[in-house]
């Protein structure tokens, strides 16, 4: 779909973002696209001051930038100043790329159990499972072979993706997005040892996912042992991450691929946990605590901060001890060189 410059601008405006125009704006644009690719039938952005080289010869017939930014590279086509071109790129790459909505109503391949409570704005598609007292609310889309099992219950405007499991009584907010393959609810991994054999501990709690969150393809966050698993408000989960049984997310958190979370860890609000990054159970994370690329937390987190490593310590502290590292080789073998100069003293002497 086409729009105009001031579709543009108004839309951002209506989203509530500081923005004007600088120059007349352009009357049709087809998208978005890099600043090295974009044609002038398309709009791009600068994030980065790095980027300030290609502005020069873009082609792009609309850019989004800082105000301030405006002078030190001088684009040669209209812009719309924003103080995050970024967040602004993204608002109007939703508005550009709207997912088609399905067909409207139940398919008729789909199962719905007569004590499910569906809205009529639902979209529920085929070989899909709802079971009896599950709640589903206005405008909520559900992709095929999905099962909503008994007592569940999904926000208005959430949108599943196929081949997704929500389990028994658990419940998922308002205009959420859960994506191929994910399972939500599944028993959390409690066994007793008794006697050289494993009890099986039945898992009784819930997982409750708040407002505006997604979760990735193949993700998977367990039901409580006895409390529930509980994902605040505005999340970001990424594709195949464990979050085991107990476990509390602060609103807002974000979690790359392949972090796992143990059972009854509490995470703050607005933590960043970066690839392959794991934490043990029962520890307690700080607000705004970043975690890097496989870094492991073995104990609290009482200070917001940046930590890397495993165990996981500051990030400046685990720098130095890299740097540290590195010269082991050659500390070595200055050690030996000095032994031997040692020895060849004392016989000497």
């Amino acid at each position: 779909m086409n729009y105009s410059g001031q579709q543009l601008l108004n839309h951002l405006l209506q989203f509530g973002m500081d923005v004007q125009a600088h120059g007349p704006l352009p009357e049709q644009l087809s998208g978005i696209a890099p600043l090295d690719q974009a044609t002038p039938e398309q709009m791009s952005f600068v994030s980065q001051s790095k980027h300030f080289n290609k502005v020069a010869s873009s082609q792009a017939g609309l850019l989004l930038i800082k105000p301030h930014w405006l002078e030190k590279c001088q684009p040669p086509m209209s812009a719309l100043l924003v103080a995050d071109p970024y967040a602004a790129f993204a608002v109007l790459a939703q508005f550009f790329y709207q997912t088609p909505r399905p067909a409207s109503g139940i398919h008729p391949q789909a199962v719905v159990n007569s004590g499910a409570h569906l809205a009529s704005s639902a979209v529920i598609g085929p070989f899909v499972v709802i079971e009896a007292g599950a709640v589903i609310g206005e405008d909520v889309v559900i992709g095929s072979h999905c099962r909503i099992a008994a007592g569940s219950k999904i926000g208005a405007r959430t949108r599943i993706d196929n081949n997704v499991s929500i389990l028994h009584n658990c419940e998922v907010g308002n205009d959420c997005h859960i994506k191929s393959g994910a399972v939500i609810g599944g028993d959390g991994f409690g066994f007793a040892p008794h006697q050289g054999r494993w009890l099986k501990i039945p898992q009784v709690g819930r997982v409750i996912i708040g407002d505006r969150v997604s979760i990735g393809s193949n993700t998977c966050i367990d039901r409580g042992a006895l409390e529930d698993t509980r994902i605040g408000d505005d999340c970001i989960i990424d594709n195949l991450i464990h979050i085991a049984h107990n476990v509390s997310v602060g609103k807002g958190t974000a979690m790359a691929a392949q972090v796992g979370i143990a059972g009854s860890t509490h995470i703050g609000e607005y933590c960043v946990f970066a690839g392959q990054a794991g934490v043990v159970g029962h520890t307690r994370i700080a607000d705004k605590t970043t975690l890097m690329a496989r870094g492991g937390i073995i104990a609290n987190i009482d200070e917001s901060g940046v930590y890397s490593g495993f165990p996981a310590v500051p990030h400046a502290q685990w720098q130095k001890t890299i740097i540290q590292t590195r010269k082991l080789t050659e500390l070595t073998q200055r050690i030996k060189q000095l032994e031997k100069h040692l020895a060849k003293f004392s016989t000497d002497n």
